[in-house]
């Protein structure tokens, strides 16, 4: 099943976002429950700065570091009813944050 990630961070630190299915019908199992990793680039590559999982609607939120930076949020392949349905992995556009 495909799906999206969006990201947003403010100057706070505050990252959030929506995982939703890009079905129709959507299949919202795709994006309750989704376990959502906050990256940000380094010189080697994505880093993780924090995790979270989103509500039954397909919404995150999780307070950060405030460093200023590039950021984005990787949601995983998943597979649901014993990997009768793949949720498929997704990563947001990559966002810069500034003080």
């Amino acid at each position: 099943h495909a799906r999206s990630i969006t990201f947003k961070i403010k100057k706070s630190g505050a990252a959030s976002g929506v995982v939703s299915s890009t079905e129709d019908p959507a299949f919202t199992d795709c994006a309750a429950a989704v376990p959502v990793k906050i990256q940000r680039k380094t010189s080697g590559g994505w880093k993780a700065v924090g995790s979270t999982t989103t509500d039954a609607s397909g919404s995150y939120s999780k307070k950060i570091k405030d460093k200023p930076g590039k950021y984005r949020a990787k949601a995983p392949k998943v597979a649901l009813n014993a990997g009768v349905d793949i949720c498929s992995a997704d990563t947001s556009p990559a966002r810069t944050h500034k003080h």
